[in-house]
């Protein structure tokens, strides 16, 4: 299914004789933290990060992505991604694994060259159970990609390969951030990447346009520069966040600079479950608290 041309890792991924569906990319509903699945119009599937474990041996993973798994007949993973290792992210990782039965998992390199930290539990854990279970892990990171048969594509631009694999720039301006292109729509996934990170990409001239914007880091000031606004355009944004929680995501001096710059926004705390579809031109959201909207 894996296969390398020039600097782009390529996961194969489509399943021959399905009905023609749309993209869904589905930004599942688990409190503060992130888990997103993707499913492409053949049926390929990528689910980036899991969501928190909780206390008790209870995880987002169990209570809420496996479930909407089921219900989208999503039996298994084509590859799962985590973007980096902390708990709201990687802690039902470990669930996915057992459950989905991914075919690779795809991690930062950072967590394949360093010691483990005590918020990387759950992350570890995922690897273990992946090395004991012969699923492939690959360590990714700009200017590889991911493409499904469909044309769907999983641009993967950061972090570069100099990027420091220890101290404060590790953690969230380590993760993985990707751009979901299908046809003419494209979706750009920021994971928690911080200040640090969106400027080298903007300095690296990387193509950040996007039609919908998965929010940094729940929202947070630092996650939204203006500079990457004025880039990325999006004509709607989505964030991942709890309800209640108490470190006041998502900011708002980022909800107003995404409404000022255009943008429609859709939050897991007030929306549900949110699902963004694409036919390659048009894109249509749905959330599970509300009625369907369109986005220009």
């Amino acid at each position: 299914m894996r296969r390398r041309a020039a600097a782009a890792a390529v996961l194969a991924c489509a399943l021959a004789g399905c009905a023609r569906r749309p993209l869904t990319v589905t930004f599942v509903d688990v409190g503060q933290g992130d888990a997103i699945v993707i499913q492409t119009p053949s049926g390929g599937t990528l689910a980036v990060d899991a969501g928190r474990r909780g206390d008790g041996g209870d995880d987002a993973a169990r209570r809420a992505v496996v479930p909407y798994a089921r219900a989208r007949m999503i039996d298994s993973l084509d590859g799962l991604l985590i973007t980096h290792a902390d708990d709201d992210h990687a802690g039902g990782a470990p669930t996915l694994v057992r459950r989905l039965r991914p075919a690779s998992l795809l991690v930062p390199p950072r967590l394949l060259v360093s010691p483990p930290g005590d918020h990387e539990q759950a992350a570890r854990e995922a690897l273990e159970r992946c090395r004991s279970g012969r699923v492939p892990i690959r360590a990714v990171g700009r200017g590889m990609s991911l493409r499904f048969h469909d044309g769907v594509t999983v641009e993967v631009l950061h972090p570069p390969a100099d990027w420091p694999s220890d101290g404060p720039l590790a953690d969230n301006d380590g993760c993985v951030v990707a751009r979901v292109r299908y046809g003419s729509t494209a979706l750009l996934l920021l994971g928690d990447a911080q200040e640090a990170a969106i400027a080298c990409m903007l300095r690296a001239r990387l193509d950040l346009r996007a039609d919908v914007l998965k929010v940094s880091h729940h929202g947070s000031r630092s996650g939204l520069p203006p500079a990457l606004l004025e880039v990325c355009r999006p004509g709607a944004a989505v964030v991942s966040v709890g309800r209640g929680n108490v470190y006041g995501h998502p900011h708002p001096a980022v909800l107003d600079a995404l409404r000022r710059g255009g943008a429609r926004v859709f939050r897991t705390d007030l929306d549900g479950t949110v699902s963004v579809e694409s036919d390659g031109v048009r894109l249509r959201i749905r959330t599970a608290l509300e009625r369907p909207r369109r986005v220009p």
